[in-house]
């Protein structure tokens, strides 16, 4: 078993005020002080915008062999073309971040609240992915935010290409947990408040024993019919910090039970 802990974006402003990077710490050294604590980031500024080539190589520099990125998908592709005729897009988006590629651990897909299930539309772009020479290399990971996303035609077809149902732990956003594929994906977005609510180790000690039984049979909907090799996990609670110190947490968790 593989774990990929940490947090969604490590660059927040407010974290550099002494709740996770001290206050002489310059913004160019973040990175390499987040990848000594953990082994995987969330990479979120590939929503907004693609990224240059100097950041890039800095990505590549600041970080360890075996750090990895999950790097977001450009919002152009999932809220402007919400996935139809995305192949010029994809292939821009690749150029963009080739030089990443030994350190992409997977690509997540975030579509918009609005954006209705289209299990058409999600089957084509999955097979435009997989015949990207690019893209067909790496794993693919889906957050829905509309609730007619979680169902059987949908889960069929994230089967089918082995594409990975990302799972949420929120108090806004809908989602169900269901294996699709051999590694899960999960975004803590903060148990009460979104963004900004802190978990206990309690809490925290529940969310490690449902990751566990996940990925130990392949979650209840499989039949046990997918291993589950590896676990992504993002923390997005980033107010005040929480979902650096949860993150540490929910690692230490893990281990006890015996995860790695």
């Amino acid at each position: 078993m593989k774990l990929y802990i940490g947090t969604s974006g490590y660059d927040y402003s407010h974290w550099g005020d002494g709740i996770f990077y001290h206050s002489g710490l310059p913004p160019e050294k973040w990175l390499e002080f987040y990848s000594r604590q953990f082994n995987g980031v969330e990479l979120t500024t590939t929503f907004s915008q693609p990224p240059e080539g100097a950041t890039v190589m800095g990505w590549i520099k600041s970080t360890p062999r075996e750090f990895r990125f999950s790097v977001k998908g450009s919002s152009y592709i999932t809220h402007i073309k919400r996935l139809r005729d995305a192949g010029e897009s994809l292939e821009m988006a690749a150029e963009n971040i080739k030089p990443l590629k030994p350190k992409i651990a997977c690509f997540l897909w975030q579509l918009p609240a609005g954006f209705k299930k289209d299990h058409q539309t999600l089957a084509d772009f999955c097979l435009l992915l997989k015949r990207s020479r690019f893209f067909q290399g790496f794993r693919h990971v889906f957050e829905f935010a509309d609730t007619s996303w979680f169902c059987g035609d949908v889960y069929r077809v994230l089967k089918d290409y082995r594409c990975c149902l990302c799972f949420t732990d929120s108090p806004e956003k809908p989602g169900e947990w269901v294996v699709t594929t051999d590694f899960i994906y999960v975004k803590f977005n903060g148990g009460k408040a979104f963004y900004n609510s802190h978990y206990s180790r309690d809490e925290l000690g529940l969310l490690a024993d449902k990751v566990r039984a996940f990925s130990a049979k392949g979650g209840p909907a499989s039949g046990g019919r997918d291993q589950v090799h590896t676990v992504y996990a993002f923390f997005n609670n980033d107010e005040q910090g929480f979902a650096v110190y949860n993150a540490q947490t929910f690692r230490m968790l893990l281990l006890e039970r015996r995860m790695l």
